[in-house]
């Protein structure tokens, strides 16, 4: 005979079940809180007040930094798929940071985007060797555009 556990109270509690939820979502990657907002949100559990309530919660465990957030994302760039400060600017906008944040991690980074230019540069350039040399010029200035 098998035995059912009883459900506790606390688990029917939205605020539990979207901090569980949260909490999942959060050790499998590391979101925004713009971005778990939204995640918490389409699981249609619980009020406005549930939500505002985990997300504070979670800043306050310190799992929710969109500062932290932001440097550790512009790094990662920066080593394995380098862009220009515009590029990355729009990349955090996306991902729901706020303007002030973006600049404030920003402004406090050396992106050296010479370098990272000549960088790609140098990498494009094996790829278009076969075109005439105005087509080359055509198309590393749009690729440097998207970058």
């Amino acid at each position: 005979m098998r035995f059912k556990k009883k459900k506790q109270e606390s688990e029917d509690n939205p605020y539990n079940k979207l901090m569980e939820y949260a909490l999942k979502l959060l050790s499998k990657r590391r979101l925004t809180s713009h971005a778990l907002e939204m995640r918490l949100r389409k699981k249609n559990i619980g009020g406005e007040e549930d939500i505002v309530q985990v997300l504070k919660r979670l800043e306050e465990y310190g799992y929710l930094d969109d500062l932290m957030y932001a440097k550790d994302f512009i790094t990662d760039r920066l080593n394995f798929r380098p862009r220009g400060t515009m590029a990355l600017k729009n990349e955090l906008y996306q991902k729901g940071l706020n303007k002030e944040d973006i600049d404030t991690v920003l402004g406090g980074m050396e992106i050296n985007e010479e370098k990272i230019a000549k960088d790609l540069i140098e990498r494009k350039r094996q790829s278009i060797k076969r075109y005439s040399l105005a087509k080359q010029k055509q198309k590393m200035v749009l690729y440097l555009k998207s970058k």
